[in-house]
C-alpha cells in the first residue's frame, strides 16, 4: 500500500512542478488525465470522497484529500510517512542537570539503600515523604522486618554517634518498611551505608539461629514491635508458623512464672522477659524445634 501511495504523490508532485512525461495519446488532457488517474487510486484506498454517496455514508469516508495545498515539509512527511525503518532513538546532552541521588545497594527485589539529596518534593511519593525531610540523607527499605537486618541498622546507628537521625515509616500492607538516616556529615554516613549495605546482602541469608539482647533500644523495640517495659529480648530464626505454636506451648510449660511472653512471628520466634527465663526459654525452644525437624 506504501508503494501505491508513493506512486500517487509523485504523479501528482511531477503535475504540479511541470515535469513531461511521454503520452500514449497526445489527444488526453494531461492534467485531467493525470487527476483521473490519481483520484481512481486514492479511490483504492478509502481516501477520495463520495459526492454521490448519502449524508451517514460520506461521514464515514476519509475526507478529500488535495494535495495541491500541501507544503514542502508536509509532502516530505507524507511521502517518508510509511518508510519501514526502526523509529530513531535521540539522546540528549544533560547539560547543567544535577543528580540528586544514587544507589547505595540493592537487597533484592524492591529492598536495598538509597542516598537522595535536595529531591523536588514533587517526586515523592506519600511513603518517601514520610521517612525524608529533605536533607541529604539515606533511604533504607527493608523487605520484611527481620530481626537480622534490624540488629545490623541499629549497630550501625550507633556507630554513626549521637549526630544521626533516623526516621521510620510505617509498615506498608506487604510487610516493607522504610527508613531514612542523616548525618551532619555526608561523607562519614556514605561510607556506613556502603558497610552496612554490604552486610545486609550477606544478611538475607543469616547463619546465626540465636540473638539475645538485654535493654533492648527504642529503635529496635519499635521496629520488632517489642513490649517497652521488655527486660531481655531473645530471638529463635528459622521456625515456621504451626512450629512456633508447638515450640511456644512447650516453652510455657517448662519455664515458670507468668512474665515470659513467646510471640510466633513470621519465619521466627520472639521471646521477652526477665534475663534468666528468655535464656532458659530459648535453650528449651532450639531443642524443640531440632526434635520438631526430625
Amino acid at each position: 500500500m506504501s508503494d501505491l501511495i508513493r506512486e500517487v504523490v509523485e504523479d501528482i508532485l511531477a503535475q504540479q512542478s511541470g515535469v513531461k512525461r511521454e503520452q500514449a495519446n497526445s489527444d488526453v488532457s494531461r492534467p485531467n488525465y493525470q487527476r483521473r488517474r490519481a483520484e481512481a487510486r486514492l479511490n483504492q484506498l478509502g481516501m477520495v470522497d463520495r459526492t454521490d454517496a448519502p449524508l451517514d455514508d460520506r461521514r464515514t469516508m476519509a475526507s478529500p484529500v488535495d494535495f495541491s495545498e500541501l507544503s514542502a515539509d508536509m509532502r516530505r512527511a507524507c511521502l517518508t510517512h510509511e518508510c519501514d525503518r526502526a523509529p530513531r532513538i535521540l539522546s540528549r546532552e544533560m547539560d547543567g542537570t544535577v543528580a540528586h541521588g544514587e544507589v547505595i545497594g540493592r537487597l533484592g527485589g524492591e529492598a536495598g539503600i538509597w542516598w537522595i539529596s535536595g529531591v523536588d518534593r514533587r517526586a515523592l511519593t506519600p511513603r518517601v515523604a514520610e521517612v525524608y525531610d529533605g536533607s541529604a540523607a539515606a533511604i533504607i527499605q527493608l523487605a520484611k522486618v527481620v530481626p537480622h537486618q534490624v540488629l545490623l541498622i541499629d549497630e550501625a546507628i550507633h556507630h554513626l554517634g549521637q549526630a544521626v537521625t533516623v526516621r521510620i515509616g510505617a509498615v506498608s500492607q506487604d510487610g516493607s518498611r522504610m527508613l531514612g538516616l542523616s548525618h551532619a556529615e555526608e561523607r562519614v554516613l556514605k561510607a556506613s551505608l556502603k558497610a552496612l549495605a554490604s552486610g545486609l546482602g550477606r544478611a538475607q541469608y543469616p547463619h546465626k539461629e540465636i540473638y539475645v539482647l538485654e535493654n533492648p533500644c527504642g529503635f529496635v523495640q519499635r521496629l520488632l514491635e517489642l513490649p517497652s517495659e521488655a527486660e531481655t529480648f531473645g530471638v529463635l530464626m528459622d521456625v515456621s508458623e504451626l512450629d512456633g505454636v508447638l515450640i511456644a506451648d512447650w516453652i510455657y510449660q517448662n519455664v515458670g512464672g507468668s512474665a515470659i511472653t513467646v510471640d510466633v512471628r513470621s519465619g521466627w520466634l520472639s521471646i521477652t522477659g526477665p534475663k534468666e527465663d528468655v535464656h532458659k526459654a530459648i535453650d528449651i525452644g532450639k531443642w524443640h524445634r531440632d526434635r520438631l525437624r526430625g
